[in-house]
């Protein structure tokens, strides 16, 4: 049966993190949630649902797929918050139209073909269903992960490295490197093209540690599993990056990090604790940028998703940073911060912990940073990667700065 994959109207809780992407283009793990489900399945998505703000952006980034239009012959959508795993999505074989599959007041997937077409209607947040009494509903049998939070990426970054690893298929790949230490070798997965420098220590004792295509690990540098590298990243010469983390494709990362997610694009090329953190998109963290990810006290950390403040019943949770924001040298950030999109911060002392969208300036206090200013920005920093901003993601970036800045 096809599939299509959809966001829910808690997607929104993700955001400054979605403000520029669907949810379903999320990393955890080694890949992003939509590539696990095209790995479970064995095929792309035939439609994508999406908040009605990204709709154009998706279109112009997915050509060959469906937006916000439901194919006429029955389709499976699933929920582009679930990590789903391969024995639950077999529980959906046999669906027929009008069958909900439902997780603690979660809708996970839903059988749907034309009849049902009007029960499955977009808000300005995500999808919605609105079932009559004709559906059945089916109750999820086991636990279910959902990416509610931005902080949920790395709280379940290391178990999903481990399960990507297995669901990818991944082979050892060549690990003999000279000067290189390696512990628990079988726990190494290099990746043709990778390159290890003299002097690096790669511990895979407490997980597996994945070097993808064309990726790079400069001298005298230290790697502890779970970890993922992303193809044609860069890990700086020195550098410390403990288990659970995962850095995307075409990142440049040094210092210390821990226990963090850094999506694509995205660098923090200095010497600069980062832990429990999630970086998004085309991310720039300035040397000696600094984040504290526990509490004095040592107590549970409060956090803010989609604005709110949120008691994330945490003890370690550092910050989130959204795409196309930038920090200045020396820049420090309390727990649990949230930093919106196409921010530019910088200055002495610890910011709010909820920085909004478009903000330039730092703990003495906020300007708006005008949106062209911004895109001027963002282009350059593209451009450096051969990189076209589409107009598609230009026009909404204008439209969130008029909507949220005015």
């Amino acid at each position: 049966m096809n599939y299509a994959l959809f966001e829910d109207a808690q997607s929104v809780r993700l955001n400054p993190l979605v403000r520029l992407m669907p949810v379903f283009d999320l990393r955890c793990g080694i890949v992003t949630i939509r590539r696990k489900f095209e790995l479970l399945i064995g095929s792309a998505p035939v439609a994508l649902f999406t908040r009605p703000q990204l709709a154009s952006l998706v279109e112009a980034t997915n050509p060959d797929v469906v937006v916000n239009q439901l194919p006429e012959t029955p389709t499976l959508v699933l929920n582009g918050r679930w990590l789903a795993t391969r024995s639950q999505l077999d529980r959906l074989d046999g669906f027929r139209p009008g069958t909900l599959l439902m997780y603690d007041g979660v809708v996970l997937a839903a059988c749907i073909d034309d009849s049902h077409g009007e029960q499955f209607m977009p808000t300005a947040d995500g999808w919605e269903f609105y079932p009559d009494e004709t559906w059945d509903f089916v109750e999820a049998e086991e636990e279910v992960s959902l990416v509610n939070y931005s902080w949920d990426l790395f709280r379940m970054n290391g178990a999903q490295i481990e399960a990507d690893v297995v669901l990818m298929g991944l082979q050892q790949g060549q690990t003999d490197f000279a000067g290189v230490h390696l512990i628990n070798r079988a726990g190494v997965f290099v990746a043709p093209g990778a390159v290890v420098m003299p002097g690096v220590v790669i511990d895979a004792s407490a997980g597996p540690v994945f070097l993808a295509e064309g990726s790079r690990v400069m001298p005298n540098s230290f790697l502890e599993g779970p970890l993922s590298l992303g193809e044609k990243s860069v890990v700086k010469a020195g550098a410390r990056i403990y288990g659970n983390t995962t850095i995307g494709p075409v990142c440049k990362v040094g210092g210390e990090v821990e226990g963090s997610v850094f999506h694509s694009f995205s660098n923090k090329q200095h010497e600069g604790f980062l832990g429990h953190s999630v970086i998004g998109r085309w991310v720039n963290l300035g040397a000696d940028t600094n984040n504290s990810d526990l509490k004095n006290n040592y107590g549970l950390v409060r956090s803010y998703a989609n604005g709110q403040p949120v008691d994330t019943g945490l003890q370690f949770v550092g910050l989130t940073m959204a795409d196309h924001s930038k920090t200045g040298i020396n820049s420090m950030f309390n727990t649990g911060t949230v930093a919106g999109i196409l921010c530019n911060l910088f200055g002495a002392g610890f910011p709010p912990a909820n920085i909004p969208d478009f903000s330039w300036g730092g703990a003495d206090g906020f300007e708006v940073y005008r949106a062209d200013k911004g895109i001027e920005v963002a282009r350059k920093v593209m451009a450096r990667r051969g990189v076209t901003m589409l107009a598609e993601e230009e026009q909404l970036i204008l439209r969130l700065y008029n909507e949220l800045v005015g």
